[in-house]
């Protein structure tokens, strides 16, 4: 059988013990909570309201990671999962996505996402949007294989870095809207079908085949 704890925080905190077995985290509330301790548990994360903010890779556990709040096109009402004071963090839970979420990275820190960012509706026209936040870097990596998916339709830079690591390809919306807010493309990644809007920022490429000549980049004076 499996458990539910829910984490009901309207104020920030901080766990520090671990979290083990058949049980999934259910944050709900307002409030900010750090997890701190080497977690094992095994059936997923639901993140409903507030946020998460991460000290190691372990601290999520096992499972999915399901970003299942929040309000379509209410940036306001969107989740977060971010990295704590000095953390780098690598995932590789599945992250799916409902309406929005955010990402918090903060300067010096780093989070590489290894496993599937899909929304939870894979209908064409269904739309779901990544906001990145905070000046450190939000990378995508790992190896694209057939059972590979990555689908949110929209992916808004207001801070900070947001990268394609070797092998990823991607087909969505992207903007960056902020003055330390840039997209880098590295080796073997790239966009196709795209739009890239760029209000304020700074688009990076490992070489102009990043990019498909279907793409259209879109510069704004702000």
């Amino acid at each position: 059988a499996s458990f539910e704890l829910i984490v009901n925080e309207n104020e920030d905190k901080e766990y520090s013990g671990s979290l083990e077995g058949e049980l999934y985290l259910r944050k709900t509330g307002t409030g900010i909570v750090t997890l701190s301790g080497e977690n094992t548990f095994t059936q997923g994360t639901y993140i409903t309201n507030g946020g998460l903010l991460l000290a190691n890779s372990n601290a999520i556990g096992t499972g999915n990671i399901w970003f299942d709040g929040g309000v379509k096109g209410d940036t306001t009402t969107y989740s977060s999962l971010g990295v704590s004071a000095g953390g780098d963090v690598s995932l590789t839970n599945n992250i799916h996505v409902k309406n929005g979420a955010v990402l918090n990275v903060l300067e010096n820190q780093n989070m590489r996402m290894l496993g599937d960012l899909v929304s939870y509706d894979a209908r064409p026209g269904y739309e779901t949007e990544f906001i990145k936040l905070g000046l450190g870097e939000a990378t995508i990596s790992g190896t694209l294989d057939a059972d590979r998916q990555i689908n949110i339709s929209t992916f808004t830079v207001k801070d900070g870095g947001f990268v394609l690591d070797k092998n990823i390809v991607l087909n969505s919306y992207f903007s960056l809207d902020g003055q330390n807010a840039y997209l880098k493309i590295n080796e073997d990644a790239g966009v196709k079908n795209n739009v890239i809007d760029i209000y304020s920022g700074d688009l990076i490429m490992f070489d102009e085949n990043c990019i498909s000549s279907a793409t259209a980049i879109n510069f704004y004076n702000t």
